[in-house]
């Protein structure tokens, strides 16, 4: 019971956070472009409204617009649509705070760039007519999830600098 309260307020904080972003104007200007090529993920992540929740905030702007959970349940991947979303809220809720804020290319405002990006770039003619329902949904998590964790260097810097986990890596 506690898990489940714990989602359930997870996800209740995401939600609330979502909402409160799209009630600012500047916000949702930049929301009106999620999932197109020309979205600035930079100037999104940087309102105050969305600092710390911009994946969360894109995953739901995507569901809203772009109808990413579309087609889900006819693949038997959804039983209970909005247990389902808010599972999904939390999950990205979650994300949103498994990004290491100080890794500036590496951070969730590159995420939300990538899930845009990728979001796009599933839309063209060619990945419509070659890809399902699931392949779309799990390319905005693949995207959301690419660089979690990531501490924002690339091996050159760490082998340089003889980092723990370039030394334990070394062979």
């Amino acid at each position: 019971k506690q898990t489940s309260r714990a989602r359930r307020g997870s996800y209740h904080h995401t939600n609330t956070v979502v909402t409160l972003a799209r009630s600012s104007e500047q916000v949702s200007e930049l929301l009106a472009k999620a999932g197109m090529f020309d979205f600035d993920a930079l100037e999104f992540a940087s309102k105050d409204q969305v600092k710390g929740h911009c994946i969360g905030i894109m995953g739901a702007e995507l569901e809203r617009n772009k109808n990413i959970f579309y087609g889900l349940d006819e693949a038997d991947m959804i039983t209970d649509q909005r247990q389902f979303h808010s599972l999904f809220l939390s999950f990205l809720g979650k994300l949103d705070m498994l990004y290491k804020p100080d890794a500036v290319y590496h951070g969730s405002a590159h995420a939300v760039d990538v899930m845009s990006t990728a979001t796009w770039f599933m839309s063209s003619a060619t990945m419509v007519n070659l890809c399902t329902a699931v392949d779309d949904f799990m390319v905005v998590i693949a995207a959301a999830i690419h660089d979690v964790g990531h501490p924002g260097v690339n091996n050159l810097m760490l082998q340089k600098t003889m980092d723990p986990i370039a030394i334990r890596y070394n062979d």
